[in-house]
């Protein structure tokens, strides 16, 4: 998971205690210089793809720790990984899931990055992929078209899940209008906000009720994209509602 602006690896605990909870391994890293008690302020323009590096470089020290974890590598399972990420995660999500940055003229002189070295500039330039991560679930956020741009989204091939609450405007409904060619699947929830998909609490929505159906949605869609479990069909394409108060939307 990649956490939110000033968030810790704590952020969404509810989510990582499920799916261990079914045997999953959940691998939840602090971004450094990124997180609550450690945030470099103002941002620095790499922020934007070291988030991402974060991401791999935990994959892979996950890969060169499993015998120190007592988990069997052939059970590890890092080739077929799912990345969740929430807030400014969804960032961080994007560019990990393959989304390319803007470049040109666009991006330096007339764009976010024009004071960025040319390490930066490079950096971006290689973008974020980790070929490990086949799916995504981005929760209460949608892709920043000032970095990437009106067209970055049409360079990711995996599948992304976008979970949003209409007490939480984050533009999930421009992402979504804005991203067709793609395989994006969007539900948004009636009363939830920015929490229910991180620490929880939220005003306008029974905190139980709206981190279990995250959950529960985040599942059938792991389920489905990682091990094929085509079980889990009929809900993430919304013929079985979970609840009236989740609408889909899906386009590919």
């Amino acid at each position: 998971n990649s956490h939110g602006y000033q968030g810790f690896a704590g952020n969404s605990a509810f989510l990582w205690r499920h799916f261990a909870s079914h045997g999953w391994i959940a691998l939840v890293p602090d971004h450094t210089g990124n997180t609550l008690q450690g945030n470099i302020v103002p941002r620095p323009n790499w922020m934007y793809y070291v988030r991402s590096l974060d991401i791999t470089e935990s994959l892979n020290a996950l890969e060169r720790d499993v015998h120190g974890l007592g988990i069997p590598k052939e059970k590890l399972g890092t080739k077929r990984a799912i990345l969740s990420g929430h807030s400014y995660g969804v960032v961080s999500g994007w560019a990990s899931l393959g989304a390319t940055f803007l470049s040109g003229d666009a991006f330096v002189k007339d764009g976010p990055c024009g004071d960025c070295t040319a390490g930066e500039l490079a950096a971006f330039a290689a973008g974020g992929r980790d070929p490990r991560l086949i799916a995504g679930i981005l929760m209460a956020g949608s892709i920043d078209r000032t970095w990437f741009g009106p067209t970055g989204h049409s360079s990711v091939t995996v599948p992304i899940l976008s979970m949003t609450g209409s007490n939480d405007k984050v533009g999930g409904d421009v992402q979504f209008d804005t991203t067709a060619g793609i395989d994006l699947t969007w539900i948004d929830i009636l009363g939830a906000c920015h929490q229910t998909f991180g620490l929880g609490p939220c005003e306008t929505l029974d905190e139980v009720k709206g981190t279990g159906w995250v959950a529960a949605w985040a599942m059938a869609y792991a389920r489905n994209k990682v091990l094929g479990d085509e079980s889990m069909i009929p809900i993430i394409t919304g013929v079985t509602s979970l609840a009236p108060e989740i609408t889909v939307k899906h386009h590919d």
